[in-house]
């Protein structure tokens, strides 16, 4: 056998072996509260919603106190006054999950505008969480304010 790289010998490299594999308790969601997050991916790219004539991005962010928790996805609407109405672009930068909340929480300078993407890995801020059940995607904490933390 040819030796791969961080392997020697007869070591086959495909090979997993977890002994404790059912002592591994399952991922599970935090009940509601305040709790400190990680984002781990800032968004990878833009999303158009042909219902709503909109763009948005999904953001992914693990909680930093509990490794068995389920990590939190966010979606934000793309703030764009010629789509949206008043009410609509307002909520999307002033609102509770709203833009200028996140930046305040996250700590990040929105002053120039904000690039997501990677540029947001390992910020970490705060934020409320409930606990809900989605019939087609099952349990998750989602988001319901973000805040400047405890």
């Amino acid at each position: 056998m040819t030796e791969e790289k961080g392997y020697e010998g007869e070591v086959d490299p495909m090979f997993v072996n977890i002994t404790d594999m059912d002592n591994i308790p399952e991922l599970h969601t935090v009940p509601a509260g305040e709790v400190k997050l990680r984002i781990i991916d800032g968004g990878k790219e833009f999303k158009y919603s042909e219902k709503k004539n909109l763009n948005y991005v999904i953001i992914r962010l693990e909680l930093t106190e509990d490794p068995g928790a389920l990590d939190v996805t966010h979606m934000f609407w793309i703030p764009d006054k010629d789509k949206m109405d008043e009410k609509e672009y307002i909520r999307s930068i002033s609102g509770k999950t709203g833009m200028r909340p996140f930046y305040k929480a996250f700590d990040i300078d929105a002053s120039s505008g904000i690039k997501f993407g990677d540029d947001l890995i390992g910020k970490e801020g705060w934020a409320i969480v409930k606990d809900v059940e989605d019939p087609e995607y099952g349990p998750s904490n989602k988001i319901t304010r973000f805040v400047t933390g405890s």
